[in-house]
């Protein structure tokens, strides 16, 4: 199925962040979701990419939420927009439940995802 995102939007809060993380709307929530799957997960070498990932800066509201930098910021910096970027963090937009397959004596394994993030 398709999933609207709406970067703007309240984040879900559907996945833990980690202790006195707090974030602005969907688009942080999945760049912080993100964050902490890269720090197992794996992604081609692509320069544009990497740029994307390094180049976006990011502040507190008052709320003391986590608030990613504007595109129009960003540009104004002479950085392009992270479209790659914000392409692989909407792969985190929809926290996705662990699945299970059966082995050959017919017993369920975990295929190793994190059990607290889903991803």
């Amino acid at each position: 199925p398709v999933v609207g995102v709406q970067f703007g939007g309240k984040p879900l809060g559907a996945v833990r962040l980690g202790e006195g993380i707090k974030v602005a709307n969907r688009r942080a929530e999945m760049w912080a979701i993100m964050r902490e799957w890269l720090k197992g997960g794996s992604i081609p070498d692509d320069q544009v990419l990497a740029d994307d990932l390094v180049g976006i800066e990011y502040g507190f509201n008052a709320h003391d939420e986590i608030l990613l930098e504007k595109k129009e910021h960003m540009k104004a910096r002479g950085l392009a927009s992270p479209d790659d970027g914000d392409g692989l963090a909407l792969t985190f937009a929809v926290p996705v439940l662990p699945s299970f397959q059966e082995n050959d004596e017919d017993d369920w394994r975990d295929d190793g995802r994190d059990a607290r993030t889903g991803y």
